[in-house]
């Protein structure tokens, strides 16, 4: 009977964690706060980049052929200028014929192809403004200042999810890549996925660093493991 009620009694009494020293309690808000007011002002020059291409068709009889619009894929990019230059990789627009771009905003526009680089798999395409309303463009950042260990932002569209946002570390920096030996990558634990491509990888001041390209997989696998790869923004604005 007394072995039942200290059972009893245990069970009615609530129990609670003790609470975090304040000053944690504060520094984790402060962090949390850096980095919603980071995201709140990138957004702005993130883009979505959908693609699309003409398809060809045979008929039965092999004679005729039709010809179909049909989306060629998506990517993310992210303004540099106020007159509507966009970054972003090349692989992004790679085989395209027609390019859309999205702001966070909900606005869509046509965009133009302004160039390529293969070697850097960097493109940069363009975007008309409307009258008196320039564009956002990001703020740059000195990627061969930052540090191993800091805090970043990967921002884009994994999957058709627009806008985004994940968090991580700067893993290292001067990664190579058999595919672009001539570039100098950094290493990210911020989650990138397929639609991130082209995308940026951001400090917690909210100036671009790297551009989001590609990231490493597990054997048969293709989402992501935490490490990823940005062109640095030096190589890519140069």
């Amino acid at each position: 009977m007394i072995r039942q009620l200290i059972i009893a009694a245990a069970l009615t009494v609530p129990f609670a964690l003790p609470a975090a020293p304040e000053d944690d309690r504060n520094l984790a808000r402060s962090l949390s706060n850096a980095m919603a007011d980071t995201v709140e002002r990138v957004l702005p020059s993130v883009v979505v980049i959908r693609t699309e291409a003409t398809q060809v068709y045979l008929d039965q009889w092999r004679a005729r052929f039709y010809q179909a619009v049909q989306p060629l894929g998506q990517g993310s990019g992210v303004l540099i200028s106020k007159e509507g230059h966009i970054i972003t990789n090349g692989h992004v627009i790679q085989g395209a014929e027609r390019i859309e771009v999205a702001l966070d905003d909900g606005r869509i526009f046509p965009a133009e192809l302004i160039g390529v680089n293969p070697q850097t798999d960097i493109a940069v395409i363009k975007i008309t403004p409307e009258k008196d309303k320039p564009f956002t463009p990001i703020p740059p950042g000195d990627s061969d200042k930052i540090r191993v260990g800091e805090f970043v932002l990967a921002i884009g569209s994994p999957y058709s999810l627009t806008s985004t946002v994940t968090n991580g570390i700067i893993s290292q920096k001067g990664r190579t890549s058999d595919m672009m030996p001539v570039v100098d990558f950094i290493q990210t634990s911020a989650p990138i996925n397929p639609g991130n491509s082209g995308g940026p990888l951001v400090d917690l001041e909210g100036r671009l660093i790297g551009i989001n390209t590609f990231i490493k997989t597990a054997p048969g696998e293709q989402g992501n493991i935490g490490i990823g790869f940005a062109v640095a923004a030096r190589t890519a604005l140069r």
